[in-house]
């Protein structure tokens, strides 16, 4: 990239040191960090020491820097819509990691506000890009065929804090980021719309194990298919959820994808085992490129001015919407249809 991208950083967060740092410095030639905010400014002081950069006092006075071409938002938890709001009258990208809250029709005006500047606001999906999706895309093309059912068995994470109120209002409010991402990846899988909706607790799904959820999706078939796509996402409470709490290891998730010609499973990111008219293979992919990189990669291609395809808020406002869907369903015992509109 012949010209680098110089960028701000917005909360550092608790992954800076273990999942930004690195590939920041591994990208040094292609992205110059410029400028620190963060909420404990002794911290924001010490990191932009480190990669001389300029410790900022406010969002503000970061997003007003004329050196400063795009930002990271790595932690939102202080300000939420808000920050994006101020970057897109800036006119600055955004790349957003962290939760964005489940007010989706705030978020869909900042989306299309954005979208009428061409301003690049793209949220960290990272199950997109985890090596083992992107090598289950590749298997689709090439010997399993499309999807037809996916079954996901994940935990739902513990809060970092203890919700006030435990009722299920507080619960799907906890929830909302995590199904949006978990929603977000099989929409990217099966490349369809949804076409309705189910949420069921244990008691009502002879197959569930006490505690779980079980979120249903149908997306409309392909082309090539008559049958619509099935999602079953089995959603359960972690174990000891005191000793997870403020954890940044994420419960593992189990990825069960059925195929036209085959199948695979997926354990971890860089895990997949797969069988198409033969025996099983099982495949190790920790020297493939992680998902941030690949994340950051099209980020900085973008706001070059390529035209590489990217997340955007729009995608995060589709899946709160299936999420309140799953809220209605659980409410009413019912299916919520989409006719065609996600």
């Amino acid at each position: 990239m012949a010209n680098p991208v110089n960028i701000g950083v917005i909360g550092l967060g608790t992954a800076w040191e273990t999942r930004y740092a690195p590939v920041l410095r591994k990208f040094r030639d292609r992205i110059h960090v410029r400028a620190i905010y963060d909420p404990l400014a002794s911290r924001a002081e010490q990191v932009a020491a480190l990669w001389s950069a300029v410790p900022v006092r406010g969002i503000l006075s970061l997003l007003g820097r004329k050196d400063v071409r795009a930002i990271m938002l790595l932690d939102t938890a202080w300000h939420g819509p808000k920050t994006l709001e101020l970057a897109s009258s800036f006119k600055k990208p955004a790349y957003v990691a962290g939760r964005l809250g489940s007010d989706d029709q705030r978020l869909s005006q900042i989306y299309e506000t954005a979208r009428g500047d061409g301003i690049t606001l793209m949220p960290e999906m990272s199950r997109r890009y985890a090596p083992s999706t992107v090598r289950l895309q590749e298997l689709m093309a090439t010997q399993l065929g499309r999807p037809q059912q996916i079954v996901i068995e994940a935990v739902r994470p513990a809060p970092e804090t203890p919700p006030a109120n435990e009722n299920v209002d507080d619960r799907t409010e906890h929830d909302a980021d995590f199904l949006v991402g978990l929603i977000d990846w099989c929409h990217y899988v099966v490349r369809t719309h949804v076409i309705s909706v189910v949420m069921e607790n244990a008691g009502a799904v002879r197959s569930a194990q006490p505690g779980e959820q079980m979120l249903s999706i149908e997306f409309a078939p392909a082309r090539s298919q008559q049958k619509p796509i099935s999602a079953e996402l089995r959603i359960r409470d972690a174990a000891g959820a005191s000793v997870l709490a403020g954890s940044s290891t994420e419960p593992a998730t189990r990825y069960e994808i059925q195929c036209e010609r085959g199948a695979a499973t997926i354990e971890s990111a860089t895990g997949i085992a797969w069988q198409s008219q033969g025996r099983p293979i099982a495949e190790t992919l920790t020297s493939d490129r992680a998902d941030v990189e690949v994340l950051l990669d099209h980020f900085c291609r973008r706001v070059v001015g390529g035209l590489i395809p990217v997340a955007d808020i729009g995608d995060i406002c589709r899946g709160l919407e299936v999420v309140r869907a799953a809220r209605q369903s659980l409410q009413t015992g019912q299916s919520v249809p989409f006719n065609g509109r996600l």
